[in-house]
């Protein structure tokens, strides 16, 4: 069964009028701060990944390279980080 397919335009369009209508209401105060935390929350959790990319290269660098105090520092670090 086919569905018709919604034009991306028309898309865009109802959900710009559906977030304007939600922030000129008058809790629109609580979704602009509620949308800028949201924002702010996935920065961090983007940068945690990119962190963590890095800990984890330099951590198999460590084990291919032999460098065994490298080694042990990473360990406890990956230990003790906070998982997502």
């Amino acid at each position: 069964m086919d569905t018709p397919r919604i034009p991306l335009k028309v898309t865009a369009a109802r959900f710009v009028a559906a977030v304007k209508n939600f922030v000129s209401s008058e809790v629109g105060w609580k979704a602009k701060l509620m949308f800028f935390g949201l924002i702010a929350l996935l920065c961090g959790a983007n940068g945690l990944n990119v962190v963590n990319s890095y800990v984890g290269r330099d951590f198999m660098s460590a084990i291919a390279e032999r460098h065994q105090t490298r080694f042990v520092q990473l360990a406890v670090l990956y230990m003790f980080r906070p998982s997502l």
